[in-house]
């Protein structure tokens, strides 16, 4: 049987801010062990409403782990961070591993020690699970990194904003990675540095033409899917953080 493991973590860090993001930071908002789909769906958990449901239509057996999401602040503690990464990955332990992973992540969380949180989650999981189909999802308010598309098998992000269409990346994600695992794609992403960052609306004017554009090319045989990562202007790497705990 096809075992499905899932798990949330999300900030978007302001990395210029001197207030830390603690525990409480997501206690305060939205913290669950386990159970965030038996809770009312929130942006970034709607993925996870939409992944349990597919696989249970399947009969996948499904492991979900932690959910940890903070409202926008400066970066996340290191003793929070290793908390939450060491919840996950001795979930993935305790489970033996898994086929499929799908992992709801925001793009820009920082931690004390670590400038790509996402990225290092990531390598981490696939270490443990170096045959799983891994899908992650992302914010379009995202700092892309090589080292995250190098360990997972597809990234996407939303598409717009104000953000509106969690659910149908999450479905576009769900099947692109279901299908990998049937062995009936095999996703190969590529990443370019725009070497631009801006805040962009969506709905109207140049950019709602540009993700019509976006929409219109994946039509084309052999995509699978296009993601235009905007940043996160208040994101930006300070030089001092360097390595990952």
């Amino acid at each position: 049987m096809t075992k499905l493991f899932l798990a949330c973590l999300s900030t978007e860090t302001n990395t210029f801010s001197p207030l830390p993001t603690a525990r409480s930071g997501y206690e305060a908002y939205c913290l669950h062990y386990g159970t965030a789909t038996q809770a009312p769906a929130n942006l970034m958990t709607e993925s996870l409403h939409l992944w349990r449901a597919e696989a249970e239509a399947l009969g996948w057996d499904i492991v979900e782990s932690l959910t940890a999401i903070a409202e926008p602040a400066g970066l996340t503690t290191a003793t929070t961070y290793r908390s939450f990464k060491n919840t996950i990955l001795a979930d993935i332990d305790a489970a033996g591993g898994a086929d499929v992973v799908l992992l709801s992540l925001h793009g820009a969380m920082v931690a004390e020690g670590c400038e790509d949180c996402e990225g290092d989650l990531t390598a981490a999981i696939r270490a443990r699970c170096p045959d799983a189909k891994i899908g992650v999802s992302l914010d379009l308010h995202c700092h892309l990194t090589d080292r995250l598309i190098t360990a997972a098998d597809a990234v996407i992000t939303f598409k717009e904003y104000p953000h509106d269409d969690a659910i149908p990346r999450a479905a576009e994600l769900w099947d692109i990675i279901r299908r990998a695992h049937l062995g009936e794609a095999a996703p190969h992403m590529a990443l370019f540095d725009c070497r631009m960052i801006s805040l962009c609306l969506t709905k109207e004017g140049a950019m709602a033409d540009f993700v019509a554009r976006l929409l219109a090319e994946e039509q084309a045989e052999g995509i699978l899917s296009i993601s235009l990562g905007h940043g996160f202007p208040w994101g930006m790497w300070p030089m001092w953080v360097r390595g990952c705990l």
